[in-house]
């Protein structure tokens, strides 16, 4: 009793290969199906940390904008210093492609932070050529982009 009787009995039966071969599809249709959506929830997952790792990024490039205009710490680094700070962080802060920001929330802060920066950036570097960067530091102008930044900053800090 082998495969003798097994194929003898195929051959009696011959529905039995259309029962088989349907089974079989609708199995291949399952796995199918199975195999996408494991993929699809990878793809969610990995979006989600992408989007984390983005608002991780940006937050911390906040809160050393923040520091980097407080009144601690320009009095404590010199102006040279303070100086490339500023200029490193608009750096990063350009580098951040906005158009693929994982939540739109995050937008406004995040061009409000950049902008500020800039304007700090430039009014930081006229103010050097013309020699009156540490008068410069305590005039309205640059009050108002370091109140920019801090408030940027803040809303940053405060998005999920």
């Amino acid at each position: 009793m082998g495969w003798e009787c097994v194929l003898s009995w195929v051959e009696h039966h011959p529905g039995v290969a259309s029962w088989v071969q349907a089974v079989g599809s609708v199995g291949a249709i399952g796995i199918a199906i199975w195999i996408a959506s494991s993929q699809r929830r990878s793809q969610v997952r990995s979006e989600k940390e992408k989007a984390k790792l983005v608002l991780d990024l940006i937050k911390t490039v906040a809160g050393r904008a923040d520091r980097a205009v407080s009144n601690e710490s320009v009095s404590s680094m010199t102006l040279n210093a303070h100086m490339n700070l500023i200029t490193g962080l608009c750096a990063t802060l350009e580098k951040i492609d906005l158009l693929n920001l994982p939540a739109e929330n995050m937008l406004e802060p995040t061009c409000n932070l950049r902008d500020a920066m800039r304007a700090l950036e430039a009014g930081m570097r006229e103010a050097q050529r013309q020699q009156y960067l540490p008068t410069w530091l305590g005039m309205g102008e640059a009050i108002l982009w370091k109140a920019m930044v801090k408030t940027a900053a803040k809303q940053i800090a405060d998005l999920n």
